[in-house]
């Protein structure tokens, strides 16, 4: 998917977005297509930067919220006088809901605030034994990129062993892959795309990505509300009577440790 000219076969009987399953190369040969008024062709008058724009919307429907397709198991392993680890390369943030969960009833807690995490530090009176608290920080040396570390407190006085659970980035997607979400999903893509694209290249329509972004939010508030287990973690749910935990998933991802 190179131009905009109109390649390969034209696209016949994909158009019912909730019945596809999309990938980069046929969402793009579609939405062409539907740009150019005529359905059931593989190109359009419209410039080169699609790919752009699809991979860009599918990264957005993927991190916009905490779905439970995101998540993934991972396991903190450290050795004796060892006090940090490497996270995943495609950790993104803790699964809140397990978040919470494990910093009321597990063996250790999780924060985010520094100034937490030395504070439990100097509290605890030991430099070496059963890790009680961790956080996440930034490498910050490194010179060629971005990285995190989890680093514990006290250093583990023998081999320590912690199961977790994150949300991760989306992952790569090749132009010919469909993404690894459930079926639904691809119908939420296909809005947002279609809206995307006629917001950055139809500019002669200027209110034409209005229709189509509007049925991405009723997707995305049917996904939200009827779909709700989409979002649901496998721990017990917390009752947020004070809106504290929503409060914490739009600003920041790590809760304190009282």
């Amino acid at each position: 998917m190179t131009d905009w000219t109109g390649t390969g076969t034209p696209v016949t009987g994909v158009g019912a977005p909730g019945a596809t399953i999309w990938t980069p190369t046929t969402l793009g040969d579609h939405i062409r297509g539907v740009m150019a008024k005529d359905y059931d062709a593989a190109g359009g008058a419209v410039p080169p930067r699609l790919t752009d724009t699809i991979l860009a919307a599918y990264r957005d429907l993927w991190e916009r919220h905490e779905w439970r397709f995101r998540r993934r198991r991972a396991t903190l392993t450290l050795v004796a006088g060892t006090a940090t680890a490497d996270l995943p390369a495609d950790f993104e943030k803790f699964d809140l809901k397990w978040l919470r969960e494990n910093n009321k009833h597990g063996s250790m807690k999780f924060t985010g605030d520094e100034q937490a995490f030395h504070d439990a530090q100097a509290n605890s009176g030991s430099t070496s034994g059963q890790p009680s608290v961790a956080v996440v920080e930034p490498i910050e040396d490194l010179t060629d990129g971005y990285s995190e570390i989890l680093r514990v407190s006290p250093t583990p006085s023998s081999a320590f062993i912690y199961p977790y659970l994150y949300l991760c980035y989306a992952p790569t997607l090749a132009l010919d892959a469909s993404p690894l979400w459930p079926q639904p999903f691809h119908s939420g893509w296909f809005w947002l795309c279609k809206a995307r694209c006629y917001y950055d290249y139809r500019r002669d329509e200027e209110k034409a990505w209005q229709g189509p972004y509007k049925q991405f939010l009723d997707w995305l508030a049917t996904a939200k509300d009827k779909n709700n287990e989409w979002m649901v973690s496998d721990t017990p749910l917390v009752r947020d009577e004070h809106r504290d935990i929503e409060h914490l998933a739009s600003t920041n991802w790590l809760s304190g440790i009282g």
